[in-house]
């Protein structure tokens, strides 16, 4: 069931890369949830481990870093590439041949997005949506580096899990903020309050108590994401309402205890929802060089949700070939 929220919410931040005035127009709100879901996994991951200390604490985080993002780095190539090679045919049919200046200037650029670095100051995103993985990218090591202390995790679920997002979204509050250094305490911010549904969670699991606890368990996470997909769509601005809901719906929704946790899905699912984040905004601007303003009536946004969806569920098929004939050469 996680998979499929991933992907509903997937689909209607898309909405909001339209620049749809109505409905969804704040369906950017819902990057906070992968960020809290990705501080989740992680913290139940140390939470797991037997020692006490690792004595490669740091090594160890930036290990997890690396495995953590090993997998979707081919998809960011090949989204980063088709986005400044799209930017590029564009620029020539308006304006000719760009200098060789420019040219460096673009390669440069092109160079920092594709190490996942845009939200380092070091340049603007091109590529819009992999902010959120390069503000992830940068604060995850440190992130990881305190949860590997173990002795440290009740005061990380007792206090500072929840204290960190009072304290940002009582001064910045909760807005569309990805400029530097917004994008990285955002991130930062939001795995924490992973590290909070971990500990609410493990709450829920120990006070199971029956098939009534596990339908209001149901109920409260159902409950919460609908009450949340209708806030994004009629544009209410009850963000802060919004990162409750998220809160609940996912100490529910991954407790165990919920109705929704005995269906099944392919494991594909999971990652169609991130390769479909980033390959959504080249399909975007394609459509929107290729028709105009016409892209965004009724025919061209079929097409950006089709091509969008299809070209994604091509390469999710190639990378799982890719990765079996990898094992089969391993064994």
């Amino acid at each position: 069931m996680v998979d499929i929220y991933r992907l509903i919410f997937i689909l209607l931040i898309m909405v909001n890369h339209l620049y749809i005035s109505a409905p969804f127009a704040t369906s950017w709100i819902y990057v906070e949830f992968f960020f809290i879901l990705s501080g989740y996994y992680t913290m139940r991951h140390y939470a797991a481990r037997e020692e006490e200390s690792l004595v490669e604490s740091a090594s160890e985080a930036i290990t997890y870093t690396l495995c953590k993002f090993k997998r979707i780095m081919p998809y960011v190539g090949i989204a980063v590439l088709l986005e400044y090679v799209c930017d590029y045919i564009s620029v020539y049919m308006s304006i000719g041949f760009l200098g060789k200046r420019h040219l460096l200037f673009v390669i440069e650029n092109m160079i920092c997005e594709l190490t996942l670095l845009s939200s380092s100051g070091l340049v603007e995103a091109n590529l819009a949506p992999i902010w959120y993985l390069s503000a992830m990218f940068l604060v995850f090591p440190l992130f990881t580096f305190m949860l590997s202390f173990r002795k440290m995790h009740k005061w990380y679920l007792g206090y500072l899990s929840w204290v960190l997002a009072a304290l940002y979204y009582g001064y910045v509050g909760v807005i569309c903020k990805r400029d530097w250094p917004h994008d990285l305490l955002r991130a930062f911010v939001c795995l924490w309050l992973g590290v909070f549904v971990y500990g609410i969670s493990e709450l829920i699991k120990k006070h199971r108590s029956g098939k009534r606890f596990d339908i209001a368990v149901t109920l409260l996470e159902v409950g919460s994401f609908v009450l949340t997909i209708a806030c994004t769509g009629n544009n209410t601005g009850n963000n802060k309402l919004i990162v409750f809901a998220f809160i609940i719906g996912t100490c529910a929704l991954v407790s165990g205890c919920s109705y929704t946790s005995k269906l099944t899905v392919p494991r594909a699912l999971g990652e169609l929802s991130m390769v479909l984040f980033l390959m959504h905004w080249p399909v975007k601007t394609i459509l929107s060089n290729v028709m105009g303003e016409a892209y965004l009536s009724g025919r061209g946004i079929v097409l950006y949700y089709v091509v969008s969806i299809l070209f994604s569920v091509l390469l999710v098929l190639a990378g799982d070939k890719i990765r079996m004939r990898s094992d089969r050469t391993k064994d």
